[in-house]
This record gives C-alpha cells, structure tokens and sequence, in this order.
C-alpha cells in the first residue's frame, strides 16, 4: 500500500494540485483518501462517481462535499456500501432517501430511516417495516414526526417501543408510561 500517499492525499493542507494528482493514482486506497479530502474539488467528485473501485465510490458518497446529484446517481450503484453510504449522507435529498427506503435492502433502510432528511412520508412507511431496527432507528431519528414516534411506543417489538418512548420522554421531559 501507498500509506505516505494515503496520508498526503487526507491531509487538509494539501493543496489542490497534489489532491488533483492522487485522485489519479493507480490505488483506490489512495484514490478514496483523495476524494475524502474535505478540500477536494468538486470536479475531482464529479469524475471519481465513476471510479471502478467501490471504495473511491463509497469515500465519494460520504464525502459532505459531494453534490445533491452526484449522491442520487450513487443511489443507483449496485454495491450496497456506496448506497449505504449515500443514505447516511446528510446531504441526500429526500427524494432519493425516498428511492433508497422503497429497495430491499434492510440495512440501507435502516439507515435512510436515521437520516433527519427523510421526509414525513418515507418515515411513515419505514415505521411500519418488517426489520425491527428500521422501526428503532425511525423513532430515535429527531425529526421523525411525533405522532409517529407515538405509534411505534405501541409497537410489539420491545427494542422499537423503548426506543420510542425514550425519544418521546426526551421530546416533552415527562416519563412515557
């Protein structure tokens, strides 16, 4: 591995230049630290969306940089970590968090269902999903509405009904019987 370049290619300070150059490198590992500069160029996220490698991929999905339309085009990817990524992305629209909720993956769901960007309607049917931990992360997510999160309070899965009832004690600062 190329661990100096890795560590050139995170580094802040590094100017625009080297972060240029390494996103260009034969290796993902040093690709992904590239693109996971919070100083990289926009253009060098538009071109890595592309990158073979999921890693640089996934590191593009993360990145707080990456644009609104760059993350729905990585929604579509056919590997689970990078729309995993752009789920947890908090600049994922709601749209796309809405096309992420509706797949099969149970743990992209989860994770769309933590996301304070998903709106209103992509709460409502996360909340009523098969997988226990999408319904808990539903209820701990602060901007999941309330008459929602009371709903889950009655849910018949003991993770999801402590989970709700602690959000809606912390909410109103009154002990949920």
């Amino acid at each position: 591995r190329y661990i100096v370049q890795e560590a050139v290619a995170k580094n802040p300070n590094s100017s625009e230049e080297v972060i240029r150059t390494l996103s260009d490198h034969g290796d993902e590992h040093v690709r992904a630290a590239a693109v996971s500069n919070p100083s990289v160029p926009a253009d060098v996220l538009f071109r890595r969306r592309i990158d073979l490698s999921w890693a640089v991929r996934t590191a593009v999905a993360r990145s707080p940089q990456t644009s609104v339309e760059i993350l729905n085009f990585l929604s579509q990817d056919r590997i689970q970590d990078v729309r995993a990524a752009v789920a947890t992305n908090p600049k994922t629209s709601a749209d796309t968090l809405r096309g992420l909720a509706a797949g099969r993956d149970a743990e992209i769901r989860a994770k769309v269902a933590q996301n304070p960007n998903a709106d209103p309607e992509t709460q409502e049917v996360l909340s009523q999903d098969w997988a226990w931990k999408v319904r808990e992360h539903v209820a701990q997510n602060p901007s999941t509405p309330e008459e929602i999160v009371r709903t889950l309070a009655e849910d018949g899965d003991q993770s999801v009904k402590k989970a709700a009832k602690d959000r809606l004690e912390r909410t109103n600062r009154v002990p949920i019987s």
